[in-house]
């Protein structure tokens, strides 16, 4: 069974939200901010619950504030259920100083969300 945090776009912003407030924890036991993952670009969503960044490329560790467009997009994909939200690596030696891996996957797109 695929991975889901909600069932809905307002479910899954919110479900977002409150795991990048208060972080989840990990495989090993550690605290981990969620990523998400759409169009090949990583984002998270800062610990207020509302400013999208979005990570460097190949496990960069900077974070920049998402355009408007992006942020438009990232709404878009969400609306659509075409995001994954996932938990990575620690950049730097937990990844091995490549690019941070997918440890765990919190919600796997349908494509669709169901509607009762």
């Amino acid at each position: 069974m695929k991975p889901r945090l909600a069932e809905s776009p307002g479910g899954l912003w919110e479900a977002i939200r409150t795991a990048s407030k208060t972080g989840v924890v990990g495989p090993a036991g550690r605290i981990i901010y969620p990523t998400l993952r759409c169009d090949g670009k990583d984002y998270q969503v800062a610990c207020d619950g509302v400013s999208i960044q979005r990570r460097g490329t190949g496990g960069a560790l900077t974070l920049t504030a998402a355009t408007p467009a992006e942020v438009t997009d990232l709404h878009q994909v969400i609306d659509n259920d075409q995001l994954q939200v996932l938990l990575l690596s620690q950049p730097g030696f937990q990844s091995g100083y490549r690019r941070p891996y997918v440890l765990q996957e919190l919600h796997s797109p349908s494509g669709a969300f169901t509607t009762v």
